[in-house]
């Protein structure tokens, strides 16, 4: 097999992004032939300006648009629409989306201050939210239209901030304002209505998402219901951060197998659930598309915007820092706690049954044959290399049996003994490895035997010019 040829479940999840993005196939902004560029540094620096508007913001800016670049050096000469379906299996440029977030989160809150009121911008707050997203444009939107770039997929949370809660933020007290007094700043009925468009637009999200919370609260079966003591809360979170990794290993495997839907399930009265996996959006791993009837659908469409998170707790799909949050306050969340993982719970159940009929023995043997498609050879790697995670006690709350794991440490006792490659430690705690006549990889993870994903094992077979057939052989 040669090094060129790209993972199925990578093309697989490429074209699904396709289809999930409706807006980009409707104006085909990311033609399929486009490829990744070698990014210029000097286009990765804050402009000067920002030492005059938040000095002490601008050296994280800088250094967050170098790491930016890093991750754009790191996939040149791949096709962009596959290095989105990589990060988006992966996962790996997260935390990378979230500095970004960060950043414009303070940097915008005093750029955005009702204090900057003025006869500048007619002490409007609409016109101080139009002058802030015209700096969120040119920080931010050339980049992430630029060509050739990954740009988007690190930038567009960011973006959505921008259109939603920052807005309520700007223009949110002084609509409150007219409504309970008929005073307000607003130059004109004009500036209002365009205010109250996105105030009021993201201020129903909010509710919808908080409104599914407490109803299916109110109809949360006794098992899951939510009990006193350190105990209760120890448990739920175990058992989502559980649920999370396996969702990470099944959500490759069995989109490579095509088992990627599951049937409705009743969640209250007249509200039904399945669980999809979620390909475009940042932060979420899977969607939960729910309805009003138990009828079989494979439409998307959705009477609320939900997804799971990639660490296994209900968000909204579009906004996901609207998240059931288990590290705040959670005494006074319990409620929010117990849905969220009595939803996870119900609606994955399915998906391990689906991994429970695999055979695994056929699977390997046939992605070894000469004639295997690539899609059966990747298939065979995921099931050859996973292997059987540590027994624990599971709890009364715990129903679905543990998945094996992949791990690094053992991926690279293989590399090592089977195929003379060497290791060294690159960049804080990131781990490089090198084969003679291939190239470098660089694993962007951390920690001395973490779980890898499949993405980044078939990457760096394929750098170290290394026979996925090999591989799979020396994994027995």
């Amino acid at each position: 097999m040669s090094d060129d040829r790209t993972q199925a479940a990578v093309k697989a999840t490429a074209q699904m992004i396709t289809d999930d993005d409706a807006w980009a196939v409707v104006t085909d902004s990311i033609p399929a032939d486009e490829v990744i560029a070698e990014p210029n540094p000097a286009e990765y620096v804050a402009p000067h300006y920002l030492q005059k508007t938040a000095p002490h913001l601008a050296p994280a800016f800088g250094e967050i648009l170098g790491m930016l670049c890093n991750l754009n050096a790191r996939f040149a000469g791949e096709r962009t629409v596959e290095a989105q379906a990589t990060l988006s299996l992966a996962g790996e440029h997260e935390w990378l989306e979230e500095k970004f977030l960060d950043w414009c989160e303070m940097y915008f809150k005093i750029r955005g201050s009702l204090d900057r009121l003025s006869p500048r911008n007619g002490n409007d707050p609409w016109r101080l939210y139009q002058d802030c997203y015209e700096e969120f444009n040119q920080l931010f939107e050339k980049r992430i239209v630029q060509p050739g770039t990954i740009n988007s997929s690190v930038l567009n949370l960011s973006q959505r901030f921008m259109l939603s809660r920052f807005a309520a933020q700007v223009m949110g007290p002084d609509l409150k304002s007219y409504a309970e007094t008929g005073r307000d700043r607003y130059a004109s009925a004009a500036s209002r209505y365009n205010a109250n468009h996105l105030v009021d637009g993201y201020g129903r999200e909010v509710e919808a998402f908080t409104a599914f919370l407490r109803r299916i609260a109110q109809h949360l079966p006794a098992d899951y219901a939510q009990h006193d003591g350190p105990e209760w809360l120890t448990d739920i979170q175990t058992n989502v951060t559980r649920r999370a990794e396996d969702l990470t290993f099944l959500r490759y495997v069995l989109c490579v197998l095509s088992v990627n839907d599951a049937e409705k399930r009743q969640l209250a009265p007249d509200l039904w659930a399945r669980f999809t996996w979620d390909v475009y959006h940042g932060r979420s791993v899977g969607v939960v598309v729910t309805s009003s009837s138990p009828e079989p659908s494979a439409e998307r469409t959705t009477r609320h915007q939900l997804a799971f998170r990639r660490d296994g707790w209900l968000c909204h799909r579009e906004y996901p820092w609207l998240r059931v949050q288990p590290d705040y306050l959670p005494d006074e969340r319990r409620s929010e706690l117990a849905v969220s993982w009595y939803v996870l719970d119900t609606l994955t159940s399915q998906l391990y049954e689906a991994w429970g009929r695999l055979d695994p023995g056929p699977v390997v043997s046939r992605g070894l044959e000469s004639d295997a498609t690539e899609k059966e050879q990747t298939a065979a790697l995921v099931v050859a290399l996973a292997e059987p995670d540590v027994a624990e006690v599971e709890t009364p709350v715990a129903k679905r049996p543990r998945l094996p794991q992949l791990r690094l440490k053992r991926f690279r006792a293989i590399l090592t003994r089977h195929f003379g490659c060497e290791w060294s430690m690159a960049k804080g705690s990131e781990q490089k490895v090198y084969r003679q006549g291939g190239k470098q990889f660089t694993f962007g993870c951390h920690g001395i035997d973490r779980k890898l994903h499949p993405v980044q094992i078939k990457n760096c077979l394929g750098k170290l010019g290394i026979p996925l057939g090999d591989f799979i052989a020396a994994c027995g």
